[in-house]
């Protein structure tokens, strides 16, 4: 028991480091080559050093209950239980390696996710000041084609924004809650635009009406 615990701790120490890296660092193709060869490593040599272990203890407890020499049967065991520890072992840690990489690009994924949401707030933030300015400018000169091709403008502007919270709110759907928070946090922001973008619209109506024909 004391020996497996000594080798499942060194197992966590090959292992943690590369982990550290898979959740913290992008995964690139050399990253995924090293996750995936140390997990495998790791698991191997935890495989077989447990499978020595079990397998000299039953290889031991046999020899003595046949009466056949115990430290020869246990020497055997031991050599047959590493080998199909290893095997097991190195299985494993493919296994947990792959997991791993997969999780750390799903990561990734929504680190995307949510910088292209953040870049997309910020850019209808310029749009709707833009159209602001456009607002003013119409106004001041009172001129109706000016104004109209503002309307137009804002319209289609709305309809992108509606079409990308719809798409926002579906795919925050299909994120897994626990790593769904920083995406949703991007949509306050979104709606916000929103209202302002509504808002202007709303001015420019107003302001038609006052425009004479």
């Amino acid at each position: 028991m004391l020996a497996a615990g000594l080798c499942q701790s060194l197992v966590s120490c090959v292992t943690k480091p590369v982990g550290y890296q898979a959740i913290h660092e992008p995964m690139t193709a050399d990253l995924e080559a090293k996750v995936l060869s140390q997990t495998k490593l790791s698991g191997t040599f935890f495989g077989v050093a447990s499978g020595v272990l079990i397998g000299a203890a039953v290889g031991y407890a046999v020899g003595a209950a046949t009466h056949t020499d115990p430290t020869r049967a246990a020497i055997e065991g031991g050599i047959v239980g590493g080998l199909a520890g290893g095997v097991f072992g190195y299985q494993k840690g493919q296994e947990k390696g792959r997991k791993l990489v997969a999780t750390a690009q799903q990561k990734d994924q929504l680190h995307q996710l949510v910088d292209g949401a953040k870049k997309c707030n910020q850019q209808l933030a310029e749009e709707n000041a833009k159209l602001r300015r456009r607002l003013a400018s119409a106004k001041a000169s009172k001129d109706k084609t000016q104004l109209a091709g503002l309307k137009w403008d804002a319209n289609q502007s709305l309809r992108e924004v509606n079409s990308r919270l719809s798409a926002r709110e579906k795919a925050i759907e299909k994120i897994a809650p626990n790593y769904r928070a920083g995406y949703t946090r991007t949509l306050p922001d979104l709606q916000r635009e929103k209202a302002k973008m509504e808002s202007v619209i709303r001015d420019i109506a107003a302001t038609e009406s006052t425009i004479s024909l």
